[in-house]
């Protein structure tokens, strides 16, 4: 437990980012160097190069290093700009909730104290607690993955799926735990459904006959395999089935069940998908509204812009 407690110890973003600033600026060679360098602009360099282990991030061989494909995409475009940064966090941040590491199942413990509170995961530590995560604390504070306000401390709503995502595949949950995120799931999913909602009626709203007629169809039929009947324009108006998928700030990922992937597969040209990242409590980031027509199409037969997996099987017995 001691050693579990260590492990962001001597750790910081700032560290991090220093590193990924030397790599971008030199060729692969032996650990040797790289320690010279970045110990010319930062501390801790035994740290900071296992954590980028890690998190598969760059890889150690007969002690030379060699920098793994995204993040030396990441890397090779920072330019001190604070947009840049931001992205470089967030590479950061999805790969600690994904990666099965100690650094994982810190924040894990960590972020396990907080609850659902009026909308929000929220965490009001007692002074022994405060003491006992200062380390990870500190750490998602300068990642921007949580923030102070009024004495407690809340999660961003952009990293909550990731939360949920990562607990669920590397946590036991209690009843009581998994019927509060799968409360919290729900919430986000429908106020992402009100939110494009209201995008619709002002995508349409110079046909008001057409706005009158948009029907939040999730809330009366939860087997229809879309959330919203809307149309395709204030011209064209074929009626079009819409099936919102909050998504993390980060990256477009989402879970597709199966009765909504059969109604996209049945309704080719009707069925749209809205990806809409999440940016905080009740707000997104409508400028990366992601709307993908046909997406049955696009994500099973383009594999090469998206991954898929099953989650679970059904299995029944063979007849005899």
């Amino acid at each position: 437990m001691e050693k579990l407690r260590d492990v962001f110890k001597n750790l910081s973003f700032k560290q991090i980012y220093s590193l990924a600033a030397v790599l971008r600026d030199m060729q692969p060679d032996k650990i040797d160097f790289l320690a010279q360098r970045f110990n010319t602009v930062a501390r801790n360099f035994e740290e900071t190069l296992t954590f980028v282990k890690e998190l598969n991030l760059l890889t150690e061989v007969n002690g030379a290093w060699k920098i793994e494909r995204s993040f030396q995409e990441m890397i090779s475009v920072l330019d001190g700009s604070e947009s840049k940064r931001d992205q470089f966090k967030g590479l950061i941040v999805e790969q600690l909730f994904n990666m099965p590491t100690a650094y994982n199942s810190r924040i894990l413990s960590f972020m396990s104290k907080f609850s659902l509170r009026d909308g929000a995961f929220v965490f009001t530590p007692s002074i022994k607690e405060n003491q006992a995560f200062s380390d990870v604390r500190n750490f998602l504070l300068e990642l921007n993955v949580i923030k102070l306000v009024g004495g407690r401390y809340v999660m961003g709503n952009e990293y909550v799926e990731l939360f949920i995502s990562a607990k669920e595949k590397t946590t036991a949950l209690t009843p009581a735990e998994l019927k509060r995120l799968l409360q919290e799931k729900e919430e986000l999913g429908r106020a992402a459904e009100d939110a494009i909602l209201e995008y619709e009626r002002k995508r349409l709203s110079q046909r008001q006959d057409l706005v009158s007629k948009i029907r939040h169809v999730g809330i009366l039929d939860t087997k229809a395999g879309y959330d919203i009947a809307s149309f395709t324009g204030i011209v064209n108006e074929h009626q079009i089935m819409i099936e919102v998928k909050a998504v993390p700030g980060s990256r477009y990922e989402f879970i597709w069940t199966h009765n909504e992937i059969e109604t996209a597969k049945l309704n080719p040209g009707q069925y749209f998908l809205y990806l809409l990242p999440v940016l905080a409590k009740n707000r997104f980031n409508f400028n990366k509204l992601r709307i993908i027509r046909s997406p049955y199409a696009e994500i099973f037969e383009q594999k090469e812009k998206w991954n898929n997996k099953p989650l679970d099987y059904l299995i029944t017995e063979a007849s005899v």
